[in-house]
């Protein structure tokens, strides 16, 4: 079971920053998998607390250089879908600031980003804030001509 192998990793205290990094983070995209297929209706075996706790390895500076920029992204957004199921907006919204300053160029993971940040919005109650971030999503990618981002748009904007 790949849960209980990540446990393991990070149980084991010899292990280096990086690769305690990656196992805190497998552990942070199973826990939203799990969420995703059971529908939050069952009990995720690993509490939001917990998994935010075991998330802070992965945004110490010492990782800065053995990171590539996609491990920092998903640890980053990660971090921030965590704080979000926490209620904790304001350190949701400080992890998509920092995204941002990445310029990670990735479609998917700036679709994951949009996704979050219309998510926190919403939380707030700020509709008109949600619909300036489809907006603005839409203006930066009219030139790309891909249909999936424009639908995205669409939908996001339902």
């Amino acid at each position: 079971d790949s849960i209980a192998l990540n446990k393991s990793v990070i149980e084991n205290r010899s292990v280096d920053p990086a690769t305690l990094a990656v196992a805190s983070n497998n552990l942070a995209c199973a826990y939203e998998c799990s969420e995703l297929v059971n529908g939050g209706s069952e009990k995720a075996t690993t509490n939001l607390l917990d998994l935010a706790k075991r998330m802070k390895v992965t945004s110490l500076e010492s990782l800065e250089r053995q990171l590539n920029v996609s491990q920092k992204h998903s640890f980053g957004l990660n971090r921030a879908l965590i704080f979000l199921r926490m209620g904790r907006i304001e350190m949701a919204r400080m992890e998509l600031s920092k995204l941002e300053k990445l310029n990670f160029h990735d479609t998917k993971a700036q679709v994951l980003v949009l996704l979050t940040s219309i998510s926190l919005s919403l939380s707030h109650k700020k509709l008109e804030e949600a619909n300036q971030l489809v907006n603005e999503f839409e203006k930066q990618h009219s030139s790309s001509n891909d249909e999936d981002l424009m639908t995205i748009c669409v939908c996001a904007r339902a």
